[in-house]
């Protein structure tokens, strides 16, 4: 038996089924080429902002670094989190 059960496995499966359903019912719609135009510019931005938010996240001027054996999981909490503070805009 899986841990958890089967149930986030369902779901999970569940909504990759509805999301590819719909995909290609848009796909049938308006055609590959339409669909990509305007997903492609999209998934693009999002994941560069993704990835930039991600990278300013983990670098920041106090960053607290160790070594293996003198890395402390609460030391690591305490000193190794960060608070963006995003524009009005992004909140």
């Amino acid at each position: 038996m899986m841990r958890g059960g089967w149930k986030p496995w369902l779901s999970t499966m569940g909504t990759n089924a509805a999301v590819a359903i719909l995909v290609a019912g848009m796909i049938s719609l308006v055609g590959v080429r339409p669909f990509l135009l305007v997903h492609l510019p999209i998934t693009i931005l999002a994941s560069s902002i993704g990835v930039w938010l991600f990278y300013v996240q983990h670098q920041f001027e106090h960053t607290s670094w160790s070594r293996d054996e003198a890395w402390s999981f609460h030391e690591g909490v305490l000193h190794g989190s960060s608070y963006y503070h995003l524009p009005v805009v992004l909140r």
